[in-house]
């Protein structure tokens, strides 16, 4: 039982980091975007 739950505590964990991976980039590109146009 112990795999299963660490198992899915990695998934979580996972997940979580893709999201903020993908928020962090987004909020990346609103701000590059004004400073890398002349």
């Amino acid at each position: 039982m112990r795999i299963g739950t660490r198992a899915t505590s990695l998934a979580e964990a996972d997940r979580r980091y893709a999201s903020n991976e993908g928020a962090s980039a987004a909020e990346f590109a609103a701000v590059a975007a004004p400073v890398t146009t002349v």
